[in-house]
């Protein structure tokens, strides 16, 4: 480690935080999108563009960010950061014009794109093999912690004050995480002219030669398939579909949904230990692609199970989830200091740009295949439309669980 162990544990932690703060401003059209569907009138596309901005920037910002992170580290990323989300949500609060709140989605999709980033190069950059994956884990169960606290917090104030002073709720809590990275994150010893002279002339060839990198790109490409349910069920759709599939209360359905991240928060922990303790990285990467297809189908194609069954399932699929962090664990076995940024970027931009088509594509078909009927000043669309509106996601799924199975041949060349 460059820094004491105990700095570096606090530097962690306080990035971690951060993770958890963007995953609160990311789900608050799920939990507060009903009144926010009234108030402006808007049809599901409109809506789910509120989910797909933020994740096309989101997305599209992790490779240039990653770059920048390695150049001028992760303490001034943080606060830049932050600040980005601040302005965003205070954006979203309080426009009364749908165009600018599009666009507040955007700035925090953006400022956000850093969060998982700079967790996660922290890990890689200063702790040792055998630590990382559970670090990880825990980052990324602080993530789904989040979206889980945020779900009754923000409802409970959106039904008080309304949505727009509920949202306001995420500035006070940002300034609250600003201040806590610039107290504990520390600054780099190492010089960043050094740095600078690492990736003179060599961040495009670094960038090529991590594209073309045969499993770095192929875990980024499984990353995809086990991510994409939170993204279209948890952050957007998940409510929704499930009232009119299993007939439950919206706020009913809503919940059941989040249940997706209690289980992503077990399978982040529980999977990246394991997989690293008993060396069975890919073949734990296979097992939860197969099993978050199987429990996705059963959900989506199956029969209209009793709550509890529900529940199981929505936690189910959230811990095979859990193995998308062993994706990052194994692409990182290629990294070094002045390219695990670049490296996450890249994994963590093929993943957020297929969720976010995924999520857009399943609000397109929505509308195309509304009926025209309006419930509550909203469109409704069937427990039918919803079934076959999530087909692509279903596909998208099955060729990732066909990619992994391409890492039986890869045999123990992934470090553990």
């Amino acid at each position: 480690m460059r820094f004491g162990a105990a700095e570096m544990y606090l530097a962690w932690f306080a990035a971690s935080l951060f993770y958890y703060y963007q995953y609160i401003l990311r789900v608050a059209p799920n939990v507060l999108g009903h009144d926010m569907r009234i108030e402006f009138g808007i049809t599901a596309d409109q809506f789910a563009s509120l989910g797909s901005l933020y994740l096309l920037a989101y997305s599209l910002m992790q490779i240039p960010l990653g770059i920048l992170t390695d150049k001028i580290g992760v303490r001034r990323m943080v606060i830049i950061s932050i600040i980005g989300c601040i302005l965003g949500g205070l954006l979203f609060a309080r426009t009364e014009i749908f165009a600018i709140t599009q666009f507040s989605r955007i700035l925090i999709g953006a400022s956000s794109a850093a969060a998982l980033m700079c967790a996660l190069k922290l890990i890689a950059d200063e702790f040792p093999l055998g630590k990382r994956g559970i670090l990880m884990g825990i980052t990324l169960t602080m993530g789904t912690a989040g979206a889980m606290s945020s779900k009754k917090f923000v409802e409970g104030l959106g039904q008080e004050w309304g949505w727009r002073d509920a949202s306001l709720f995420s500035v006070v809590l940002g300034v609250i995480m600003l201040i806590l990275s610039i107290a504990l994150i520390p600054r780099t010893k190492t010089k960043l002219q050094d740095v600078h002279k690492q990736h003179e002339g060599s961040m495009y060839e670094t960038l090529m030669s991590i594209m073309k990198h045969r499993y770095i790109m192929t875990y980024a490409v499984i990353a995809i398939g086990l991510y994409s349910p939170l993204a279209v069920f948890g952050d957007l759709w998940g409510g929704s579909f499930l009232s009119r599939k299993f007939s439950l209360a919206e706020s009913e359905a809503t919940s059941a949904s989040l249940l997706l991240y209690f289980g992503l928060g077990i399978g982040s922990i529980v999977i990246p230990w394991y997989g690293e303790k008993f060396k069975i990285i890919n073949e734990l990467i296979i097992v939860c692609s197969v099993g978050i297809l199987g429990t996705l189908s059963l959900l989506v194609y199956g029969p209209a199970f009793d709550l509890q069954t529900l529940k199981m399932i929505m936690i189910a699929i959230g811990v095979f989830g859990g193995a998308e962090m062993l994706c990052f664990t194994a692409a990182l076995q290629y990294s070094k200091v002045t390219n695990s940024g670049e490296i996450i970027g890249v994994v963590n931009t093929l993943n957020m740009l297929g969720a976010a088509a995924l999520a857009q594509v399943v609000g397109a078909l929505l509308d195309y295949k509304w009926a025209g009927k309006f419930v509550d000043h909203t469109n409704y669309y069937s427990a039918s439309d919803y079934v076959d509106s999530m087909l692509p996601i279903t596909v998208t799924i099955g060729i990732c669980v066909a990619v992994s199975l391409t890492l039986l041949y890869k045999g123990k060349e992934v470090k553990s």
